[in-house]
């Protein structure tokens, strides 16, 4: 079994290195309500340490960390929600999405974000208490003096539908797992454009490491290439921050110039990629993790306090202190060589499309049981974008087309959807891995 861990001292350079970074030694206090109270203490450090610097920028719109914080408090002051209660936040990507997170939060209710790209039945099996859609509140509130709720972000569990989860407790070694991170990527000053959405642990890490940092965050996620490209060109930001897919899309778009960091994460980065983003002059960060864990590599070196292994049959096990310490199997195969880990892809019946885990038996399961479907075969395509897309046939009356796409919008998420969907027998696919 192999094995890797951060050097001793690792942990004392990442806090250190957070102390210089983050205005902690100017604002003691607000650094330690950072700690404790995450998103909304990031926001009100932000806030302290430069009352006037943007925070986020998105449709034209720069708002300052003094703004934000005042909006988050404003907005969690109105809310009447019971504390522990779980509470649906919808994105749009946008900074009301972020101010409505903040603010449940700050309420003491846990806050589970939901992507645009989450089926109905979806969120519906979640058993939320409460669903709100992104808001934003003027005035002047003070801070609730209340325990800050809980982040439950979404993972797909071993059937492949979202289940939100809770990592470990923010005490010191999980606070150096997170500034180690932040010490490896050493984000420049400038503008940060943020292709990844900020519902997902990529993009929301990226939102308060930026916060905590002073550095601007361009939302740019749920736009297109050719407008993120238009975000670039006007902001001229220093690091971009995406998926792969993302990434690729926007160098062909001619959008990094300039750009001295790249940050890659969510999902595999090709060495071919990696060669064509560093040939712009950017240095190339590729970021490794998992929900429940947190980011526990940077360029295949582990974070402070992360212990990795690997296998007999070449899966890795994670322990980090965002994960509670805890051993975890995060379903990737992988190799461990030159004191570097090495992602090889997925393990199981899940597989990675554009950075979102797409189980191929949910969409074989819904086509063969709708009402006309005689038979139906669902197959793992690879795609040099995407790394996996699905494609389906479906042995029906092409006349069930309409109602057929309708269940699956209704059923699965975007990246589980066909990007090809073919009726006739389905002997004449080729062999089906979803069975």
């Amino acid at each position: 079994m192999s094995r890797l861990s951060a050097p001793p001292g690792t942990t004392v350079l990442a806090l250190a290195s957070l102390l210089r970074t983050s205005g902690a030694l100017r604002h003691p206090l607000k650094a330690r309500d950072a700690a404790r109270r995450g998103l909304p203490g990031a926001i009100a450090l932000a806030a302290a340490r430069d009352p006037h610097r943007p925070a986020l920028l998105r449709d034209g719109e720069t708002i300052t960390t003094a703004a934000l914080d005042a909006e988050v408090r404003a907005l969690a002051a109105g809310l009447t929600l019971p504390r522990r209660s779980r509470i649906g936040v919808r994105s749009d990507g946008g900074i009301g999405f972020v101010v409505t997170l903040a603010a449940v939060l700050a309420s003491g209710a846990d806050a589970v974000p939901l992507g645009p790209r989450l089926a109905d039945a979806d969120v519906a099996a979640l058993a939320l208490d409460d669903v709100l859609e992104p808001r934003r509140e003027a005035g002047v509130a003070p801070r609730r003096a209340v325990a800050p709720g809980r982040l439950l972000l979404l993972t797909t569990g071993t059937t492949g539908s979202p289940l939100a989860t809770a990592r470990g407790p923010l005490g010191v070694r999980a606070l150096a797992q997170l500034a180690d991170a932040d010490r490896r990527l050493a984000l420049p000053t400038g503008p940060l454009l943020l292709l990844a959405p900020p519902d997902h642990g990529h993009g929301l890490s990226a939102v308060a490491g930026a916060l905590v940092r002073g550095i601007p965050v361009v939302l740019a996620s749920a736009r297109t290439t050719a407008e993120q490209a238009d975000l670039a060109a006007l902001h001229r930001p220093a690091t971009v921050s995406g998926v792969p897919a993302q990434l690729a899309r926007l160098l062909d778009a001619g959008g990094l110039h300039g750009v001295r960091v790249v940050v890659s994460g969510s999902s595999p980065l090709t060495a071919a990629l990696r060669a064509r983003l560093t040939a712009t002059g950017a240095t190339v960060h590729d970021a490794f993790g998992a929900t429940g864990v947190g980011t526990v590599a940077i360029d295949g070196l582990p974070l402070a306090g992360v212990r990795l292994r690997r296998t007999a049959d070449g899966c890795l096990e994670v322990r980090s202190p965002l994960g509670r310490d805890a051993w975890v199997a995060s379903g990737d195969r992988v190799e461990i060589a030159g004191g570097r880990l090495h992602p090889l892809g997925r393990w199981g019946d899940l597989v990675d499309s554009g950075g979102e885990l797409v189980d191929p038996r949910r969409l074989q399961r819904l086509l063969a049981t709708h009402p006309g479907v005689a038979d139906a075969r669902v197959v793992v395509v690879d795609d040099d974008l995407l790394g996996a897309v699905l494609h389906a046939r479906v042995d029906a009356d092409p006349a069930i087309e309409t109602g057929l796409r309708a269940a699956i919008n209704a059923s699965l998420g975007r990246a589980e959807h066909p990007r090809r969907l073919e009726f006739g027998p389905v002997d004449q696919a080729p062999s089906c891995v979803a069975t």
